[in-house]
């Protein structure tokens, strides 16, 4: 079976390590030959080259540069491609553009809802959301990586035979040295600085702790700025450090007893994944699939969505875990959980099964 799964190339986050991981694992399947196009010479690519995944490069001048659909349509028909997989809006809506002369099969995997990528984006926003939205009508097959996506499609028209729910995998490591405690009581938020992350929630919660704590905040955005006034405001320049983005964040889950997410909307977290990997355990929003990750309260502490008062005592609580030195304990069952049911070679093969059974059309 030939794969193409094509993601315009400039992703930082989550979704580039779901990419690199599943095709990674896609192609150590047996008779499996799944290749990756990107529209940007940029991070995704060079993930892809370092994980041996053969990468081609349709260079595009802007966003709005048509002669890539062309382009797109020559590639895929002259490789004789059995599925292409496509990630992201943009390359949802050329797909869409040009899927009557793509002779393959055409899957989707939405990894965030429409609203939130197009939130604060102001008139362009308004513009772009109903057209991704139409987009995801538009594929053979859409795979959704949490159930809580499934009423929005069904509600905008996609017939629900047209959808499969796969949750992300990681590529846990084949070493685990769980997170040891540390001597001050250390959390990470690994987490873009934007609206969807939801930082100020998280230094607003910090904010009414009562206890010694630093807070290792991972990741830049467009809310760097404003959540560092606001940690200034605060007084707590000592206790929250912002790192900004990071290729590996592995250290920083190394050394932490917990990890925070405050986020209003997710997929499923690759971060929640990362923090498993770890044996660090976690605290999160309810929101998306984290309910499928943070599975048992041995796991962590869940936090209904933008509840300050329910992220402060989540954060007491595990306080007191730290202090009775049950954090690790937690995260070696968190990990253990995490690498049985998350892993992406399970991830592959339900991939792979899926593709089986839209080629033979069943």
């Amino acid at each position: 079976m030939k794969v193409l799964h094509i993601n315009a190339g400039n992703e930082t986050g989550g979704g580039r390590t779901h990419i690199i991981g599943l095709l990674k694992a896609l192609n150590q399947q047996p008779d499996m030959d799944a290749q990756l196009l990107v529209y940007e010479d940029g991070p995704v690519a060079a993930s892809a080259r370092d994980a041996g995944i053969p990468v081609h490069v349709l260079a595009q001048q802007g966003k709005f540069d048509a002669s890539v659909l062309k382009r797109t349509v020559q590639y895929i028909n002259d490789n004789h491609f059995d599925v292409v997989h496509t990630h992201g809006p943009r390359v949802n809506l050329y797909l869409s553009v040009i899927k009557k002369w793509v002779h393959a099969k055409w899957v989707l995997t939405l990894h965030t809802l429409p609203k939130v990528d197009y939130l604060n984006k102001g008139l362009f926003g308004k513009i772009l959301y109903p057209i991704s939205t139409w987009t995801l009508s538009q594929p053979d097959e859409v795979f959704l990586i949490t159930r809580r996506y499934k009423p929005f499609l069904l509600s905008h028209g996609v017939p629900a035979k047209k959808i499969r729910v796969i949750f992300n995998g990681l590529e846990f490591s084949d070493t685990f040295t769980p997170a040891q405690k540390q001597p001050e009581f250390t959390l990470v938020n690994v987490a873009r600085l934007t609206a969807q992350k939801n930082p100020r929630l998280l230094i607003e919660a910090a904010n009414e702790l009562d206890f010694d704590f630093k807070l290792h905040m991972v990741g830049d955005g467009e809310l760097q700025a404003p959540m560092e006034k606001l940690v200034q405001q605060y007084g707590l320049e000592d206790k929250v450090i912002f790192d900004g983005f990071q290729t590996n964040v592995k250290p920083f889950y190394q050394h932490a007893d917990v990890s925070v997410l405050s986020s209003i909307s997710e997929g499923f977290p690759t971060v929640l994944l990362e923090s498993a990997d770890n044996g660090v355990p976690a605290i999160s929003t309810d929101v998306g699939g984290v309910p499928d990750i943070i599975a048992r309260p041995e796991f962590g502490w869940l936090v209904a969505n933008q509840d300050q008062q329910g992220l402060v005592r989540a954060m007491k609580a595990a306080h007191v875990a730290w202090a009775r030195n049950q954090l690790t304990g937690m995260g070696i069952q968190f990990h253990d959980y995490a690498k049985e049911h998350f892993s992406t070679t399970r991830l592959a093969t339900n991939v792979r099964s899926l593709y089986t059974a839209l080629l033979q059309g069943k």
